[in-house]
């Protein structure tokens, strides 16, 4: 199977690595960055080369690839048969494949994770002593005031403890996000 190689081209072996044939001359033609090129191999004639916003796929073992044409940037790819593969990207970016990959990839729906705040949950909400973030306890949460004024940072098992009634937005420490607005009583 043919492997991408640093410096361009896509080299095969059939020695276990010991000795190497190019196959294709400057086809996959990348920047070194051992993160941004991922491999699959399918079974011992179809595997997949991905970089960036490029796929390419053999049928061969190698001796002929096909660039597929795929919208957005990509950063693993993994095959859990013959037939299902799966993609992910940049932005919650899933593709997904139920016929080896050289025909459809598409979007399972729903494919893209809404943002990391969207998902959580606050419980109670509106609260009197202090509320959770379930399955978040020992994260931890800046919280602002009306006004936009941090007000403190509370782990997840005892947001806004101590406070005086009022809405206050939940940020989670060190994530992007949309803040959530939980609102304390008395």
């Amino acid at each position: 199977m043919g492997v991408p190689f640093y410096g361009g081209g896509i080299y095969k072996t059939a020695a276990s690595g010991d000795t190497w044939t190019r196959m294709l001359n400057g086809v996959v033609y990348v920047s070194y960055d051992p993160d941004g090129v991922a491999f699959a191999i399918v079974d011992t004639l179809k595997g997949y080369i991905l970089y960036s916003d490029s796929l390419m796929g053999t049928l061969d073992g190698g001796a002929t690839w096909v660039t597929l044409g795929l919208p957005g940037v990509k950063h693993d790819i993994c095959f859990t048969d013959s037939l299902n593969g799966w993609i992910v990207g940049d932005e919650g970016l899933i593709l997904h494949t139920t016929d080896g990959g050289l025909g459809v990839w598409s979007e399972p729906s729903p494919s893209r994770l809404p943002p990391y705040a969207s998902r959580l949950t606050v419980s109670p909400n509106p609260f009197v002593s202090f509320a959770s973030v379930p399955g978040h306890s020992s994260e931890r949460f800046t919280l602002y005031d009306i006004s936009g004024r941090k007000v403190g940072v509370f782990k997840g098992d005892r947001i806004g403890a101590g406070l005086s009634a009022g809405i206050y937005f939940l940020k989670p420490e060190g994530k992007e996000g949309k803040p959530l607005r939980i609102v304390k009583l008395r």
